[in-house]
């Protein structure tokens, strides 16, 4: 059943924080999700029932290991590159 909400059924859903000043005044709803709301809104993201974001953390992954992970494998990463140039940015 598409388009209801109801206990059981599983759904997907984005609650977006709208209260900022970039997002104000919200005279259209739709105009200000596609054209003012940011990445950063989003607040809780819900896909096929399960929490996937709640209150703007991920709830599935581990930063903090992944990013551990990605430090452990990117020399191996730099070494492919036989050393070519690899774009650096500011963090």
């Amino acid at each position: 059943h598409v388009g209801s909400l109801a206990p059981g059924r599983r759904a997907d859903l984005v609650l977006v924080d709208l209260s900022g000043p970039h997002t104000q005044p919200v005279h259209d709803l739709a105009a200000t999700l596609v054209h003012s709301a940011r990445s950063g809104d989003v607040r809780t993201t819900v896909v096929d029932g399960r929490v996937l974001m709640r209150d703007g953390r991920l709830t599935t992954v581990d930063v903090p290991d992944v990013a551990g992970e990605l430090a452990e494998l990117l020399p191996a990463l730099v070494a492919r590159g036989h050393g070519r140039r690899i774009q650096e940015y500011d963090t």
